[in-house]
């Protein structure tokens, strides 16, 4: 004979567990006990007694003030600014056609709206309409 069980009925069996009675003050317990034996000392104690991490350093420090000082003292010779000079010193005008842009012209005005049709250019490179 099968009965008619409401789903509050059928649910009953899932729910959790209750904790035990003393499950706080044990873990409170433990973690007074773990914290009492490890006392850990901080990372900057620990590399200061450590006398491996403190030559590594004063060896890291010495280093970087001698480069310093061989880079500040060392001559270096004038640039000259130009960003197209190549290893030889003299200017690259492949480059420099590839960079330059092309000069404005004040009766030249940006296209805006609709489009009027094809753009062409003439031998100067500049745009005209077809």
């Amino acid at each position: 004979m099968i009965r008619h069980q409401t789903p509050q009925h059928l649910l009953e069996g899932l729910k959790p567990p209750n904790p035990p009675p003393d499950l706080r003050d044990r873990c409170i317990a433990a973690a007074r006990a773990t914290r009492a034996k490890d006392q850990r000392t901080e990372v900057w104690s620990r590399l200061w007694a450590n006398p491996s991490a403190r030559w590594a350093w004063a060896t890291t420090v010495a280093t970087l003030l001698l480069a310093h000082a061989a880079i500040s003292i060392t001559p270096t010779p004038p640039s000259t600014g130009s960003p197209f000079l190549v290893a030889g010193g003299i200017p690259d005008n492949d480059l420099a056609d590839l960079v330059d842009l092309l000069p404005l012209r004040p009766d030249c005005l940006p296209l805006l709206g609709s489009d009027p049709g094809p753009l062409e250019f003439n031998d100067e490179m500049n745009p005209e309409r077809s």
